[in-house]
């Protein structure tokens, strides 16, 4: 697996990274998608920064999930 593939499915971060990488999702288009910037998609796929409560709720509407689910792993 590439590095760029990597992420850590126990982690919020890696929740969001694995679901933009398992539909084929480029950041930028979901960045352009949720008035975000790259970098702070980066942080929070990388653990160092935590979404707002606005880009939860974005993030888990634009995958079709819940926060729940981003959060903690549960009820998708």
């Amino acid at each position: 697996m590439s590095a760029a593939k990597r992420y850590e499915p126990n982690t919020l971060g890696g929740r969001i990274k694995k679901l933009r990488c398992s539909e084929n999702i480029g950041e930028q288009l979901l960045c352009d998608a949720l008035g975000m910037q790259i970098r702070t998609l980066r942080m929070v796929e990388n653990g160092e920064k935590e979404p707002t409560l606005q880009q939860l709720a974005q993030l888990a509407g634009f995958f079709g999930t819940t926060a729940d689910y981003l959060l903690k792993g549960e009820d998708k």
